[in-house]
């Protein structure tokens, strides 16, 4: 460990090697306490192993990793759903619109973009998508600048419906962006909603102020295979909304698999659970850590490949293995 720091509180620390003890130098809990640890070698992988106490034959492998992968960006149309709901008054339509006008000037030439208003109603810049030229962006910034919070209540459902239903650009991948600071009665509807829609739309969520709804913001990033970020009152939030632009121009890892390295049919490469926030089918770039279940008692055998004149596929082969130890994993959990 190399520094641990807070942004939100006054904190006092002492670090010895690999662990420290972090003390608040006042009780305010008003707002969420967040603190950020750096580490010397933050990329190295890391792996954890638990046996299980009564039978000793079953294991819990966590590994930890930042996967590193060379990936083109996608190109991207970026749709940016700002809560303009009366609660957001104050500083947090402020930090809401610098954080929008920050996303503005960070967009590639290539992309497209639209900005949807919401509250008790909804509002959308342009009938659809446009693509980013200096008049485009003029447009945009001259309409952030008016900004208020003056829509009323918080309603997201139907603006997400709106946007869903709107055309994509031929060739173009949507990444959808939502700003918000409270929380909504039909959350479940809404995760629901972006769910469906997923793959082919992501959802990245940045939760303004202390009252953000993780529930709603954390939902909507995992539901939508993006990322979640929080913004406190006074924090920096230059650097988490510039990786969020730049997670969304990357390529979604879907179907992730392991290969745990074992003999036999624990071997079958399966899909893995994930302790991460957003899931193991999220940005590439980010740090995973996965779980692997494994016991020494006697599982069933995969199912033999194809014989004869058909020959078995390497994407044969690997939904054979998945199914196996899928199979597997359920006999024993």
């Amino acid at each position: 460990i190399c520094t641990v720091f807070s942004e939100t509180h006054r904190i006092r620390s002492d670090i010895t090697g690999n662990a420290a003890r972090v003390t608040l130098e006042a009780a305010e809990l008003d707002r969420d306490f967040v603190f950020n640890v750096t580490i010397a070698a933050p990329h190295e992988p890391r792996v954890c192993v638990e046996e299980a106490p009564d039978d000793g034959e079953s294991r819990v492998a966590m590994l930890t990793l930042v996967p590193h992968f060379k990936l083109q960006d996608v190109l991207t149309e970026f749709v940016f759903v700002i809560d303009r709901s009366g609660s957001m008054g104050g500083a947090k339509i402020t930090s809401a619109k610098s954080t929008l006008k920050l996303l503005l000037q960070s967009l590639p030439d290539h992309a497209y973009f639209n900005i949807v208003s919401f509250g008790s109603r909804y509002e959308c810049l342009f009938g659809q998508s446009v693509r980013y030229t200096e008049q485009t962006f003029r447009q945009a910034l001259n309409a952030v600048e008016r900004m208020g919070a003056d829509f009323g209540g918080t309603e997201i459902l139907r603006p997400l419906e709106a946007v869903y239903a709107m055309s994509t650009p031929a060739g173009y991948a949507r990444s959808i962006f939502v700003a918000t600071d409270g929380q909504v009665s039909n959350t479940e509807q809404v995760l629901e909603l972006v769910r469906r829609r997923c793959p082919r739309t992501r959802v990245f969520s940045l939760g303004i102020g202390a009252n953000a709804s993780h529930h709603l913001v954390d939902g909507l990033a995992r539901a939508g295979r993006g990322t979640a970020q929080y913004v406190q009152d006074g924090e920096r939030m230059q650097g988490k909304v510039v990786q969020q632009l730049k997670d969304a121009m990357q390529p979604a890892l879907n179907d992730v698999v392991v290969d745990w390295g074992l003999k036999g049919p624990a071997a079958a490469t399966g899909p893995v659970a994930s302790a991460s926030p957003e899931g193991p089918e999220a940005a590439p770039a980010k740090k995973k850590s996965l779980l692997g279940f494994f016991t020494n008692k006697t599982a069933p055998a995969p199912a033999p490949a194809p014989t004869g004149a058909g020959v078995e596929s390497d994407e044969e082969r690997r939904q054979r293995l998945i199914r196996a130890n899928q199979q597997y994993a359920a006999r024993y959990q």
